[in-house]
């Protein structure tokens, strides 16, 4: 996976979306607009909640304070990553990893 040479803050935020244990089934508006959903992978795909995501990230989260504005820097960046290197799409208030 690219994702591994990344900071562990990185894998930490990418590992939650890319579980399948806090997802929920994608919308029918996310399956329409995002193909992908009908393969055999694509049908155990589960998108997550955005804030829900933000939520138990911010409790694994390394960070040299324990500011919350540190927590939510660091999220940011690496939500921004995971959507720049092509491993996570985000829709609305939803996101989900792209399975390769």
């Amino acid at each position: 996976m690219r994702a591994d040479f990344l900071a562990p803050n990185f894998k930490t935020i990418g590992s939650f979306i890319m579980s399948t244990a806090h997802g929920i089934e994608p919308t029918p508006e996310i399956k329409t607009k995002f193909g992908g959903f009908d393969s055999l992978i694509g049908k155990m795909q589960k998108i997550v909640d955005i804030e829900h995501w933000r939520v138990l990230t911010y409790k694994a989260i390394v960070v040299d304070t324990n500011a919350d504005d540190a927590r939510r820097m660091a999220f940011k960046r690496c939500r921004n990553k995971l959507v720049e290197y092509g491993l996570t799409v985000e829709y609305a208030v939803y996101a989900w990893r792209i399975f390769e």
